[in-house]
């Protein structure tokens, strides 16, 4: 019997581990050269960037020479785990994923609950609907605008004592703390720079250490109490600080409202808006409860989109610049010529035509968000042509589909100025080959900030350094993030 029991708990771990690979070659069959497979028991995807990372320095290049060469594949046959994964990479079948977004769902990997899954990024149904309507407020462009001395100032602050030995902390403590003071004006929140610290060490116990991976996906919230190992235990009680500190601010901001003497503030703040809403609510209904979790996971989320993408999208826009020192001086001219006042105002970025499109060409190029983030398919489904089940992952190959010949011209080469010849460079395109911030219903919503704070950055950081790269750099994606280490490699030379 015990027999038995043991050959059948065999068969069905190998159908788990392999079950994968007979879609991915039945689909390979049915797809021809229009798909390319691959196969990696249980770590699949992960594997593959990984390897590519210690075999070429770049996790995703060989990617790009396979998918980008004749006969063009439209769709690549992957595995994550126990499930099959597909990518796609032709805008025309992805984009019915960014507009049909209600048919699939985005996998939370943080695995802790209650630290981003309510936010707008990873909600969803009515609840997503009802907060990107509550926050489009704040992300309107004459909300942006308000805020313009406000970054002028930061960014100031932190430029005329940058230390270029820790860049990333320092473009994170910048962006930081432009989003605290739109979000959380007058609170104290220094305690929420353990945020990205939080994301990142998440997203590298996801990359490197599959067992750690297979129990969070097998056990689920439980598995941060089972055999926590020290890099758990120090995640948890950073995010149980956080999370508490963030209740006493928004109790002691509810209680300020409640003062006689409270004035509204002209431009309010993230949880100002929120409040509002809430007090909304509860005149309606005197028994309802203000659910501070979701305003703090909202919060959590808000800031690590903000901070996090955008230092890195600054980062590699700047390496940019020092790789290409031609295009470097012309921007310098630009910027000395077109924003030579210290403040940066609203007419200067207009004027800045050239950063902005060397901007463009890097997001192009070496975008800080390489893909999209991974969704399962909710129902068995066809897009155009292509099969997808219930069940199976699917993820947007962006990092094809801007190196692709089919829909650009020349595209290992960079050059900015092909933003400014023509205002889309992509060829056949139907809205959705430029996803750098996705697209559809569920796009950033805070791309037209992220876009204000990088030209700010990145001319103030010009105007007053020269930029060189002193040694080969190698690429890695940490979490949803890509970048270059050494930081060092990357100088700031003060211009005279």
């Amino acid at each position: 019997m015990l027999c038995y029991l043991l050959i059948g708990l065999l068969l069905f771990v190998l159908f788990q581990v392999f079950g994968p690979l007979y879609h991915i070659l039945r689909l390979k069959i049915k797809y021809g050269s229009r798909c390319i497979a691959m196969f990696f028991p249980l770590l699949g995807d992960l594997h593959f960037f990984k390897s590519n990372t210690l075999k070429y320095g770049d996790p995703i290049k060989p990617f790009q020479q396979t998918m980008t060469q004749s006969p063009y594949p439209q769709f690549r046959f992957s595995n994550l785990l126990n499930r099959t994964l597909v990518g796609i990479n032709d805008p025309d079948y992805y984009k019915e994923i960014l507009q049909d977004h209600q048919k699939f769902k985005k996998v939370y990997a943080l695995f802790h609950q209650g630290l981003a899954s309510n936010g707008l990024v990873f909600s969803d149904g009515e609840t997503w609907y009802n907060q990107r309507k509550l926050l489009s407020s704040s992300f309107s462009f004459d909300q942006i605008i308000k805020r313009l001395t406000m970054m002028n100032e930061v960014v100031d602050t932190y430029i005329n004592n940058f230390n270029q030995q820790n860049m990333v902390s320092n473009l994170q403590s910048m962006t930081s703390q432009i989003v605290s003071r739109s979000f959380l004006q007058n609170a104290d929140i220094s305690f929420l720079q353990d945020i990205p610290i939080i994301f990142a060490r998440i997203g590298e116990l996801r990359m490197n250490n599959p067992l750690w991976l297979f129990k969070h996906l097998l056990l689920g919230e439980i598995a941060w109490k089972v055999l926590p190992i020290k890099k758990e235990t120090d995640i948890l009680n950073k995010i149980n600080v956080i999370k508490q500190k963030l209740d006493q601010v928004i109790q002691t901001r509810i209680q300020q409202r409640q003062q006689p003497s409270f004035i509204e503030p002209e431009i309010k703040d993230f949880l100002d808006i929120h409040l509002d809403q809430c007090f909304q609510q509860i005149q309606k209904n005197p028994n309802y409860k203000i659910d501070m979790d979701e305003i703090a996971q909202q919060f959590v989320t808000l800031y690590f989109a903000g901070t996090d993408t955008t230092a890195y999208g600054c980062l590699n826009v700047l390496l940019m610049l020092a790789e290409f020192p031609q295009y470097q001086e012309e921007i310098y001219e630009e910027v000395s010529s077109s924003a030579a006042e210290k403040y940066i105002s609203r007419e200067n970025i207009q004027q800045l035509i050239k950063l902005n499109a060397f901007i463009q060409e890097s997001f192009r190029y070496r975008p800080s968000v390489p893909t999209l983030i991974l969704r399962t398919v909710r129902q068995d489904m066809k897009i155009k042509d292509l099969e997808l089940k219930k069940g199976w992952f699917v993820v947007i190959d962006y990092f094809v589909t801007r190196m692709s010949e089919q829909r650009i011209d020349n595209p290992n080469v960079f050059d900015y100025k092909r933003w400014i010849q023509q205002q889309n460079p992509y060829k056949d395109e139907n809205g959705f080959s430029n996803i750098a911030f996705s697209g559809g219903a569920r796009n950033c919503i805070g791309q037209h900030m992220a876009k204000m704070e990088l030209t700010i950055i990145i001319a103030k950081i010009l105007k007053q350094y020269k930029l060189q790269i002193t040694k080969p750099v190698t690429w890695f994606i940490r979490g949803v993030v890509q970048s270059f280490t050494p930081e060092d490699a990357l100088q700031f030379i003060k211009r005279e």
